[in-house]
């Protein structure tokens, strides 16, 4: 029975895909794959420059500012790349939400770009990690204040992807010309120069695109900051949170082990990313159904079908990406980078595995957030966060940027295993209580 069962749902699989190709949310996601893969092409182009040029050492700095950058739009997003989507799908007010989140996010970015500059100015001041470091921290200010979940939300996330895809291509010819500038000597500053201003000019074309819809409206400007402050400073302690298993432990290994031995982490890092783009476009798409699926009165079998279904959907996905890769890695490192980086090997084929595992971590991530269960997911990925740093500090200075990769490996499956048990509680709790039908 069992067999037939899988049989009868892979047989309706493939018209099921065939009808998503035809809806327009089906085209929707067929562009935004491709402008998506062309940025991840680009973005590999550029990286391997970046690689290859500055070498292990100063490429090592430039990764610890996107590290330090990443720490920075986490705190200034305020969560929005997860939770404003649905914040704006469920409100009858719009423009009032989302004016409101820019203007969060714009103080927060203020006063953080102002936070960070004064420890560095403190913990680093004629270290050559310091200017880097800044730039790449204001850019991440300027990743955190775009609006991305505007786009989102009016299903014109391809059109997000274009600008996107203009940008990269601006950040890579002006990283040429810093080369030419820099007359055979380029350093992490420069690129952290070509990034700051290529975000610039992008977040730019992004709000001169999104004002064509959206109209600034404060009219309830306290109430509705106090509300979305109420309501996701969880989730962003959550987020943080989640950085401490992701981020952190990078830190760590810059610290015991050096700027060239992050580099050599940071390369397969930047290759699984080819993985992770996938895994984030697939769950953007998803992301409007999910708050809408979510809401009362739904019906809850069709919502039990629906997480299963993009969970293995992820699952799948990843794998056809990230198997290749894994097998792959030693010509792959050998082929496009210097010899010094084959290092990477042993840490791009960890990432490998734990990316099966984080593409379908995101779509239960999504639902857990989407039914409100923002203090569950404070204290999982608090809790599970401390257990990859326990982890990191135990492994980072005996394998390097293979123990960064073990405390993911060991502790990011936890988490997704307890997000989606409480998913499940939820679900059965609501559907008993007659929320869901």
């Amino acid at each position: 029975m069992h067999v037939n069962g899988a049989e009868s749902r892979g047989a309706g699989l493939i018209p099921l895909l065939r009808a998503s190709l035809r809806s327009g949310r089906g085209r929707i996601a067929v562009t935004l794959s491709v402008l998506n893969y062309l940025q991840a092409g680009l973005g590999f182009l550029i990286n391997l420059s970046l690689a290859n040029v500055l070498g292990a050492h100063h490429y090592g700095i430039f990764s610890l500012g996107l590290v330090v950058a990443g720490f920075v739009t986490a705190l200034v997003g305020f969560a929005s790349e997860r939770t404003l989507v649905r914040d704006l799908v469920q409100s009858q007010d719009r423009d009032g939400v989302f004016s409101a989140s820019v203007v969060l996010r714009s103080l927060l970015g203020l006063a953080v770009l102002a936070g960070v500059a004064a420890f560095l100015r403190w913990t680093e001041p004629a270290d050559e990690r310091f200017l880097p470091l800044l730039l790449c921290s204001g850019a991440g200010v300027l990743f955190g204040l775009s609006p991305t979940a505007w786009f989102d939300a009016r299903y014109r996330m391809h059109l997000h992807a274009a600008i996107a895809l203009g940008e990269k291509v601006l950040y890579g010819l002006a990283l040429v010309l810093a080369w030419r500038a820099a007359q055979g000597a380029p350093t992490a500053a420069g690129a952290a120069v070509c990034l700051l201003g290529s975000r610039g000019v992008g977040l730019l074309v992004q709000w001169l695109a999104a004002l064509r819809s959206y109209r600034p409206s404060f009219g309830r400007l306290g109430a509705h900051l106090r509300w979305l402050v109420s309501e996701n400073w969880l989730i962003v302690a959550a987020g943080l949170s989640s950085l401490l298993y992701t981020h952190f432990n990078q830190i760590v290994l810059d610290r015991q082990h050096g700027a060239s031995e992050l580099a050599y982490y940071a390369v397969g890092f930047q290759l699984i990313a080819i993985v992770q783009l996938f895994q984030a476009q697939f769950v953007r798409v998803l992301d409007p159904g999910i708050a809408a699926s979510t809401r009362e009165g739904e019906p809850v079998a069709a919502l039990r079908r629906q997480l299963r279904r993009f969970a293995g959907l992820s699952a799948l996905g990843s794998a056809v990406i990230a198997l290749p890769l894994l097998i792959l890695a030693p010509w792959i490192i050998a082929l496009f980078f210097q010899p010094e980086y084959q290092a990477s090997v042993a840490p791009l084929r960890l990432l490998c595995l734990w990316s099966l595992v984080y593409g379908p971590a995101l779509v239960v991530n999504r639902y857990l957030i989407n039914l409100r269960l923002q203090r569950d997911y404070f204290i999982i990925t608090l809790g599970i966060g401390l257990l990859a740093v326990v982890l990191g500090q135990a492994l980072v200075p005996r394998f390097g940027g293979l123990g960064v990769v073990l405390s993911l490996l060991l502790s990011h499956p936890l988490s997704m295993a307890l997000q989606f048990a409480r998913v499940r509680a939820r679900i059965d709790s609501l559907a008993a209580r007659g929320v869901f039908r």
